[in-house]
């Protein structure tokens, strides 16, 4: 529902002052956006070690130079990535390419008109590509992510913009990526869709016996990466039966971990450790 990155989208407020007293209104709204998403990033987002988060470590260590060399390296990957690389069927195409589009289409439009409507949605998208290649990854669907709001945010402007002909060209291109694209989302809906609730009971029983057997302020370490639509994750219980947290490591990356005080296994793996509770869908050991 909300990316911290949209914060910088007040960049567009700057072109539609009218006075120095607006503008400085704006550019104070844009600082305080910019800020606040730096805020929300540290306190609220989970910590997803990436090349931004690398950075971070980096100018952590005095490490400048190495930032700036890494940045330039990091920036053209991202454009060869992003406009050159092999692809990975007509609809990533289509997104990548539409997207990319939409922002030069507005910034010639700014270049030749001047309007500071077309200047306002030209500094939106220039910003969101540029984080996106200086920042993030431009690969793996990760920029369609990243850059699909900006197009959805496009679009009514688009179709204020362009001439009657070429709307039905547009709309026409889109009901074909659409009917291209039902098969694949038929198939993401049907898999988060798939729920028996007496077996979602049943699982969140047995992973409730963990509550009763581990003692307080214990960190468990899950030794495999949980199955993607799953309730996995929604069945750990976060408090022992005293009331107190119950912590967990799940290895979605690879990052150094915290000590750890149990090991929580497939059902199917073999262990020589200390069997505490060995079911169907999990066996707890201690970590010796």
């Amino acid at each position: 529902m909300f990316r911290v990155l949209w914060f910088f989208w007040l960049v567009g407020l700057i072109p539609l002052a009218k006075n120095k007293r607006q503008l400085f209104f704006y550019s104070t709204l844009l600082s305080l956006g910019v800020i606040s998403s730096l805020i929300v990033h540290k306190l609220f987002v989970e910590f997803v070690p990436n090349y931004s988060s690398s950075l971070v470590e980096s100018l952590k260590n005095g490490e400048v130079k190495n930032v700036i060399f890494s940045t330039l390296r990091h920036f053209v990957k991202n454009v060869i990535n992003y406009f050159f690389s092999k692809q990975n069927g007509i609809v990533y195409i289509f997104m990548k390419f539409s997207t990319a589009g939409a922002v030069m289409f507005f910034t010639i439009l700014a270049l030749k008109y001047k309007s500071k409507l077309n200047i306002a949605l030209a500094l939106i998208g220039l910003t969101n590509f540029l984080l996106l290649f200086i920042l993030y990854d431009a690969f793996d669907w990760r920029e369609i992510r990243t850059m699909s709001p900006l197009f959805y945010f496009y679009i009514l402007f688009i179709v204020l913009e362009v001439e009657c002909f070429i709307k039905y060209i547009n709309v026409f291109v889109l009901i074909v990526i659409f009917a291209l694209n039902i098969k694949t989302s038929k198939q993401w809906i049907a898999e988060r869709n798939i729920i028996d609730l007496s077996i979602v009971n049943k699982e969140r029983m047995a992973y409730n016996e963990i509550s009763k057997v581990i003692p307080n302020n214990k960190v468990i370490l899950l030794d495999y990466i949980p199955k993607d639509y799953t309730w996995e994750l929604l069945n750990l219980p976060l408090q022992n039966i005293n009331n107190h947290q119950i912590r967990y490591i799940i290895k979605y990356y690879d990052v150094g971990k915290t000590h750890y005080d149990y090991i929580l296994k497939r059902p199917t793996i073999d262990t020589t450790s200390k069997k505490i509770i060995d079911n169907e869908y999990y066996v707890l050991v201690k970590n010796e």
